[in-house]
């Protein structure tokens, strides 16, 4: 009889622990398919293949002009250059239109993928996030060949476009900068100041200056925001300076929400070519205002 019972005990005893080691293969199994369906970071690591890899054929069509980019980001518009409704496109569509959008040549740098995965991800969640022709935050910058005294020279122009659809827009200069614009502020003579002791004489200069007719840039703070253009602008009325010739010009998209980028048009044979995001920069406020001083020369 005792045998028995503690056969019957041994028995209960390899259930209990068959059944608990059945239960933690099922845990570990279930741990394992979580994993497999949402692994750690996937933002920046399956979606990748999704995103870039096996772009179809006839989304890698040339961009050729500034509407175009704009049209196809905002999905209206396909590759072959027909109008489309943005609401008729699916978002892993969008996604891979975005990702025929990009250089795809600057995917070779790791952390450039991982970002370029993670702002598709953010426009193509968002219904706000489009471009426009007449966005605030939208800005071309050209670099020109110029003849200053004689002399060639570098200028970059900064330009954005002012008005709207109804009234009618326009480029106006917005920005400049070159050396030589630099070195001619500070060759002034003493006719062209306001003597630091003007004050004592309740500024007299300034009846000389406006009486003469002088020209007011002189005086004007070179932290005003104006002075390379103030410049420019002098140059121009004193026939000192002649354009030779601009190049292909840079745009710069600042209106993305906590994103920066600027497309360049790539002349090459393969068909992801033209215009095509070349930079893209995670950003907050305190970077686009330097973004803007630095690169864009406004002073605001």
């Amino acid at each position: 009889m005792g045998c028995a019972v503690k056969t019957d005990q041994c028995v209960g005893n390899k259930l209990k622990f068959e059944l608990r080691l059945m239960r933690i293969l099922n845990t570990l199994k279930l741990a394992a398919l979580f994993f497999i369906l949402f692994p750690f970071n996937s933002d920046a690591q399956i979606n990748n293949k999704n995103v870039f890899e096996d772009l179809p054929e006839h989304l890698l069509h040339q961009v050729k002009q500034l509407d175009q980019f704009i049209a196809r980001f905002n999905s209206n518009e396909n590759a072959q250059g027909i109008r489309i409704s943005a609401s008729q496109v699916s978002g892993e569509d969008r996604e891979k239109i975005l990702a025929s959008l990009f250089d795809l040549e600057m995917l070779n740098q790791a952390t450039y993928e991982e970002k370029a995965v993670r702002f598709i991800k953010e426009v193509t969640g968002s219904n706000i996030q489009s471009l426009s022709f007449y966005d605030n935050n939208f800005f071309a910058t050209i670099d020109c060949k110029v003849l200053y005294k004689n002399k060639k020279e570098q200028l970059t122009l900064t330009l954005v476009v002012e008005g709207n659809p109804s009234n009618g827009a326009q480029w106006v200069i917005k920005g400049a900068r070159a050396d030589f614009l630099e070195s001619s502020k500070q060759n002034l003579t003493r006719n062209n100041i306001i003597p630091p002791t003007n004050h004592e004489v309740e500024f007299i200069a300034l009846l000389e200056i406006f009486n003469e007719k002088r020209d007011l840039n002189n005086y004007i703070s070179g932290k005003s925001g104006t002075d390379h253009l103030d410049q420019l602008n002098n140059a121009i009325k004193n026939g000192d300076i002649r354009m030779l010739s601009t190049s292909t010009p840079t745009y710069h998209f600042l209106q993305i929400p906590g994103w920066l980028f600027t497309v360049d048009y790539f002349n090459r044979s393969s068909k992801n070519s033209g215009l095509l995001i070349s930079k893209l920069e995670r950003v907050g406020q305190p970077e686009i205002h330097k973004y803007k001083v630095e690169k864009l020369f406004i002073l605001q």
